[in-house]
C-alpha cells in the first residue's frame, strides 16, 4: 500500500528552479533516501514532504518526528520553528541522529521519522 506518491514534483524560489520532475512512491515499511549533491534542495524536498503529510495533504494525516541535528530542516529559534513543517510533526534538534532515533521511538509515538545528512556509521545503524 503506498504512503506517499509524489508525481512531477517542481519547486521555485523566486526564479530559480531547485526542484525539476521529482517523481518516486514510498510504501509502508520502506525508507527512502534522498542523494545529491550540495545545494541541490535535498533539505527542501524533506522539508516540503514532511509539512505536506503532516498537514494530510493528498495523504492521510501521519504523526512525524524530525530529527534536525543541525537546525537546517525546522530552523528552530527559542523553541519555535521558522519553516513549516506541518502541525503534526514533533521536532527534536541539536541531538546526534544516533541517540534521537531511539529517543523519539520510544516517547513521540511516530509514525514517520524524517532526518536530514546521514554521515557517519552511527546513524546508519540506528536506522
Amino acid at each position: 500500500m503506498s504512503i506517499l506518491t509524489v508525481q512531477h514534483l517542481e519547486k521555485h524560489f523566486n526564479n530559480t528552479k531547485v526542484l525539476n520532475d521529482i517523481s518516486f512512491s514510498l510504501e509502508q515499511g520502506q525508507a527512502l533516501s534522498i542523494i545529491g549533491s550540495s545545494g541541490s534542495g535535498k533539505t527542501t524536498l524533506l522539508r516540503d514532504l514532511v509539512r505536506l503529510m503532516s498537514r494530510g495533504e493528498q495523504v492521510p494525516p501521519q504523526r512525524i518526528a524530525l530529527i534536525d541535528e543541525r537546525d537546517e530542516i525546522a530552523v528552530m529559534y527559542r523553541g519555535q520553528p521558522q519553516m513549516d513543517v506541518g502541525p503534526r510533526t514533533d521536532i527534536l534538534n541539536g541531538c546526534p541522529k544516533a541517540a534521537a532515533i531511539p529517543m523519539v521511538l520510544r516517547a513521540m509515538n511516530p509514525q514517520i521519522i524524517a532526518l536530514d545528512e546521514i554521515t557517519v556509521q552511527e546513524d546508519i545503524q540506528a536506522i
